[in-house]
């Protein structure tokens, strides 16, 4: 079975395959500024037990980033195999989502799995729980999945429906589904 004509819209290629490295370093420099600031302060104003506060922050820091960053990252992999191997035949892709509120209210967004098939897309709070949401790619008439502002690795997949119902899902691993969305686009197309 195809996919039928989906209009992607995917952000610019340095946001799609942005480094979670980079985008820590760029608020690691942003703190260093920070810092150097707070400690021109201190030095000035003599409040050396504060700068040497800092001082130790500074150098800890990268080191807990250095050790932190490979373990989510296996972490996140092992995670992702094991939603891979859970997959029924037709599914191309899961991961962790949540469900943000249609109607606009302030009610927290329902965690689950969201999975992409040949068909359609799935949600459910349990891996091999019944579906909240499920719809077919002939009733999707726009697929939008982008970052927000501001937030590293994250995306928010939206699904405009053919009825003009809109619903919307928070994706913590964005990189990874863009890839699994265009490979499946394109062998499908």
């Amino acid at each position: 079975m195809t996919a039928p004509d989906i209009a992607v819209t995917l952000p610019p290629m340095e946001i799609v395959h942005r480094s979670i490295t980079r985008s820590l370093l760029r608020l690691y420099a942003a703190l260093v500024a920070m810092a150097a600031v707070i400690a021109a302060v201190c030095a000035i104003t003599g409040r050396w037990l504060i700068l040497a506060g800092f001082t130790v922050a500074l150098v800890v820091l990268p080191v807990i980033a250095l050790i932190e960053i490979p373990l989510l990252r296996k972490a996140r992999t092992k995670r992702q195999r094991a939603l891979a191997r859970s997959m029924p035949a037709g599914e191309f892709y899961a991961a962790p989502a949540s469900l943000l509120p249609s109607d606009g209210t302030l009610r927290m967004p329902a965690s689950g799995t969201i999975f992409l098939s040949v068909s359609g897309v799935r949600f459910s709070r349990e891996v091999l729980g019944p579906p909240i949401f499920e719809t077919t790619w002939e009733r999707v008439s726009r697929l939008q999945l982008k970052p927000p502002r501001g937030l590293i690795g994250v995306g928010i997949l939206t699904l405009s429906a053919t009825d003009g119902t809109t619903t919307r899902f928070n994706v913590p691993e964005y990189s990874p589904m863009c890839r699994a969305l265009q490979a499946h686009i394109v062998s499908h197309g």
